[in-house]
């Protein structure tokens, strides 16, 4: 019996000691003047006193916060939101102010808590801040779930024509039991905005794992300029926001609206976005941790963009779709498919005239550049190649190059009046052959003719 009662006390003090060690007290603590925000006031990035019933907050205003009901006789409520998981014991304003009116109804309280768990009341009117301590009175304290989850600060005068005020300053210290269960990670973030990109970074020391591991530790979202820049009447051509609504759910960001400025003219489209051809940049600002980070975008160039033509299989340009806006660099990139070689480049439009040296500038490694002009342009070309035959541009200019060499019709001599010259050529475009007499240029539906 003895040795029973000495094992069942043991074991007692075993789970006695493995609750202690399971289930710490821990602080947290806010700076009031670091709050921001008015109507709903946040701190760090997140959530901390919302408002939510016959209640108004303050923004910040040197270094205090106030809480105010907004009609007399009636309750109001503000949602705390600490970002803690655990169970909350007390919370202590280092300098608090609780004002009802001179002479004060017979309801008149501040508390804290949620449901049927609350702290003790504060009725007294008070005349000067002083440290307050609200204490659960259940002796346990109030649950939290999740960092999410939150308290609840409850205020009312009862005299009708006055309100309840709650103002507070220094600092708000909650005390906090934590558990295994509640032991999750919470991101510690610092910032860094380069351009138009902004990057949080988790310092992950907390001893817990953080799902930014990944990714080092990085969440990043950024302001785009838009891609589509071809001018159309009654278009419109926004930046956009990318990986934001990630960024906002892991650092509980909040951002402004994307401001334009049209730098040629050095014209500020406010919100308006742009509308016109010109040049512009795009800005937002994005506030984290407390902080506002303006983000801003290379310039983009909105332009009447005009088409390249490129009949021949040996060029090609960096332009997609062979498109380029007015002003812009074009590149032609010329390979030899049969050995031909380059002897002359030229680009044309309706009163463009480019040629090598002229206009179009040869950078070496068969690549050449010119400066799109505000019209359609064509692109030509005259080849040679190491067997000597001519490629001859077709008259029509619609880039059909032909290859050909004379033939004698019979071995026999041919009297005068029947000679002639005669063509064989190939026409390897549409995979067709003729041998017909000729007078002048050969003029055939085909890319190459080869013998």
């Amino acid at each position: 019996m003895k040795i029973t009662f000495n094992l069942i006390l043991t074991l007692a003090v075993m789970l006695t000691m493995a609750q202690t060690a399971w289930a710490t007290d821990e602080t947290k603590t806010f700076t009031i003047s670091n709050a921001s925000g008015s109507g709903t006031i946040t701190y760090g990035g997140n959530d901390f006193l919302v408002p939510v019933a016959n209640m108004m907050t303050m923004a910040p205003s040197g270094g205090s916060i106030t809480m105010r009901t907004n009609t007399g006789g009636n309750e109001g409520t503000v949602k705390l939101y600490p970002r803690i998981s655990g169970k909350v014991k007390s919370l202590t304003f280092s300098s608090a102010r609780v004002m009802f009116s001179d002479v004060v109804g017979t309801e008149h309280y501040v508390k804290i808590g949620k449901g049927d768990i609350w702290t003790n009341s504060y009725t007294e009117n008070m005349n000067t801040a002083t440290a307050l301590t609200f204490t659960f009175t259940n002796g346990d304290g109030l649950q939290l779930a999740n960092e999410d989850d939150y308290l609840e600060i409850k205020m009312r005068n009862s005299e009708t024509t006055r309100r309840a005020s709650f103002l507070i300053s220094g600092t708000l210290t909650i005390t906090y039991e934590t558990t295994a269960s509640t032991l999750t990670h919470t991101h510690n973030f610092s910032y860094n905005a380069v351009g138009n990109t902004l990057t949080a970074t988790c310092a992950h020391d907390d001893g817990k794992e953080c799902n930014l591991a990944s990714s080092s530790y990085q969440i990043s979202t950024s302001l785009m300029a838009p891609t589509y820049l071809i001018y159309h009447d009654g278009w419109n051509y926004p930046a956009s926001m990318s990986g934001f609504e990630n960024f906002k759910s892991e650092t509980k960001a909040t951002i402004g609206s994307i401001t334009y400025i049209k730098t040629d003219t050095n014209e500020d489209y406010g919100t308006s976005e742009p509308d016109a051809t010109g040049t512009y940049t795009a800005s937002v600002t994005i506030t984290a941790g407390g902080t506002g980070y303006t983000l801003q975008t290379t310039s983009f160039c909105v332009t009447d963009y005009h088409f390249v033509y490129n009949n021949y299989p040996q060029f090609t340009t960096d332009k997609e779709g062979n498109y380029a806006g007015n002003g812009q660099t074009v590149t032609i990139t010329f390979t030899p498919k049969f050995g031909e070689m380059l002897t002359g480049l030229t680009v044309t439009g309706a009163t463009t005239n480019y040629s090598l040296g002229s206009g179009i500038t040869d950078n070496g490694s068969n690549t050449y550049t010119f400066t799109m002009p505000g019209e359609d342009v064509t692109i030509g070309a005259t080849f040679s190649n190491w067997r000597k035959r001519v490629h001859h541009q077709d008259r029509q200019r619609l880039g059909l190059v032909l290859l050909c060499h004379k033939l004698r019709l019979g071995s026999r001599r041919l009297q005068r009046q029947d000679r002639e010259t005669r063509w064989k050529c190939q026409f390897i475009g549409d995979g067709r052959q003729e041998r017909s007499p000729v007078q002048g240029y050969v003029r055939r539906t085909g890319q190459y003719a080869d013998l």
